[in-house]
């Protein structure tokens, strides 16, 4: 009994053993009739461990295409409302607070425009349990104009960015907190 388990454990780690093993029955052709037997339970090993595998990755593949598929194809009544928000409970703005209701004042973050200079101010404590990670400044085409990362020892989650020359159109400010998630402020400039 001890010798299948010695086998069984090494011949999973180390599949030259089994192939050691096969060429021990090739070579000498009578073996003993444990060694047969082993050959076999170890063929079957094999068989059922490639049957896993590929279980395993084809349920991780499928996991993966719902995850990513389910909120496109979903028919959301906030697609047809006029709301700008079209991720509810990944996404929240003052209009769509969602299960963070009541949390906008102290995270949607405030915006002032300056000329060029756009500045981003959230009203939120700052301590090493609770704060503001992240601001970030985005345009209508996805691209990041500035971000700036807080540490729970700054003061208060401040960031100034600076707006290409001659720069006119829609803007995302975003504030990323550790407890209520991420928010996001639409304006125009």
């Amino acid at each position: 009994m001890r010798f299948f388990l010695f086998v069984n454990i090494f011949t999973h780690q180390h599949p030259a053993l089994l192939e050691f093993l096969r060429w021990q029955t090739v070579l000498f052709g009578n073996i003993p009739n444990k060694f047969v037997h082993l050959q076999n339970y170890c063929d079957l090993k094999i068989r059922k461990m490639k049957n896993r595998r590929k279980f395993l990755k084809n349920s991780l593949m499928a996991a993966g295409v719902v995850a990513l598929s389910g909120p496109l194809l979903a028919v959301n009544p906030v697609y047809t409302s006029g709301k700008t928000n079209h991720f509810p409970g990944i996404i929240y703005t003052n209009k769509d607070q969602g299960r963070w209701e009541g949390k906008a004042a102290s995270h949607v973050p405030r915006v002032t425009v300056d000329g060029s200079k756009v500045r981003l101010h959230t009203v939120h404590p700052m301590s090493e349990k609770h704060y503001i990670v992240r601001h970030t400044l985005v345009d209508k085409s996805g691209k990041v104009l500035g971000s700036k990362t807080f540490f729970p020892t700054d003061v208060q989650p401040i960031s100034n960015f600076e707006l290409p020359a001659g720069f006119h159109g829609k803007l995302y400010a975003t504030s990323f907190c550790n407890k209520h998630d991420f928010w996001v402020k639409e304006f125009t400039v």
